[in-house]
């Protein structure tokens, strides 16, 4: 494997340099928040929609680090993917804080931590994306508890990685949760949208799902192209029965959903309003790169 440069506490370091202590509390409870973003040609696409939700996830968890733009600011970025060697590609980046260090061993933290703030890029596997936006996925239901705080991309994300975990042994690309009620809330790490009768629709953030920044741009793209739009609950028998189906998350930007359960969606191709926006969106990402 490659080594690269890790950006940790405020300096760059060799990865095989970068440790966090044992009592981090990110470590020992979870006690965090991230923020994963793409990056193309060395520019983080919609770098200030991350930004304002890493900024609204560190005040609900009253985790302060100064000025957040000189911390995990757009240079810090642009310069951890260049000394990546990643300027000229696709790039994943993921910023990771934590309450930091606290040897108290208490679940009631110290007032006196310092936030650990570490950030990676790596390549992306730009070939698999493509593959699957081109001929798109099969997805499960799954059950399992959503995240206690489904505003915040919190260190917490044991329910994900179960229920990724379970759809793989079904061999399918990604789990989509769902209730006891059969009502749709998201995949495990991307948000739902199904096409019904020519209207794209997609669970409203009330029913506990992430505030995902390419839903929200997928969003944007159906208010500003007059594609017909709706925010409403969803339940297993909308997705089963309906025409089209995607997901989007911000490292794969809009797949098609063309399975779930073993049971093809539509006639088991990617649909025509999902290639419309998968083309509206790649206009929108060229643009802000």
């Amino acid at each position: 494997m490659k080594k690269g440069t890790v950006y940790i506490n405020r300096r760059f370091v060799p990865s095989e340099e970068a440790y966090i202590p044992v009592f981090d509390r990110g470590f020992m409870y979870g006690d965090g928040i991230f923020e994963t973003m793409k990056a193309r040609k060395g520019s983080p696409l919609f770098f200030d929609d991350h930004m304002e939700r890493l900024k609204k996830g560190l005040s609900l968890l009253s985790i302060g680090i100064g000025d957040v733009e000189e911390v995990v600011g757009r240079k810090v970025v642009e310069r951890l993917i260049h000394m990546n060697g990643l300027s000229h590609r696709d790039a994943y980046v993921r910023i990771t804080i934590t309450r930091g260090v606290d040897r108290t061993g208490l679940v009631l933290p110290s007032q006196d931590t310092e936030p650990t703030i570490v950030m990676v890029a790596k390549p992306i596997d730009g070939r698999r994306i493509a593959r699957l936006k081109r001929y798109g996925a099969r997805g499960v239901f799954v059950e399992g508890p959503l995240p206690s705080l489904p505003m915040v991309k919190s260190l917490n994300f044991l329910p994900g990685i179960l229920a990724r975990m379970e759809a793989h042994r079904q061999d399918a690309f990604e789990g989509i949760f769902i209730g006891q009620d059969s009502r749709l809330r998201e995949g495990t790490s991307s948000s739902l949208f199904i096409v019904s009768s020519g209207v794209v629709k997609t669970p409203p953030l009330d029913t506990g799902i992430l505030p995902g920044i390419t839903r929200k741009k997928v969003i944007e793209i159906c208010m500003e192209r007059n594609i017909p739009f709706e925010e409403r609950e969803l339940f297993s028998g909308d997705l089963l029965g309906c025409e089209e189906a995607f997901i989007t998350n911000s490292i794969l930007d809009v797949v098609p959903l063309t399975g779930i359960n073993g049971r093809t969606i539509g006639d088991g191709m990617p649909g025509g309003i999902t290639r419309r926006i998968q083309r509206y969106f790649e206009g929108l990402a060229r643009r802000v790169s």
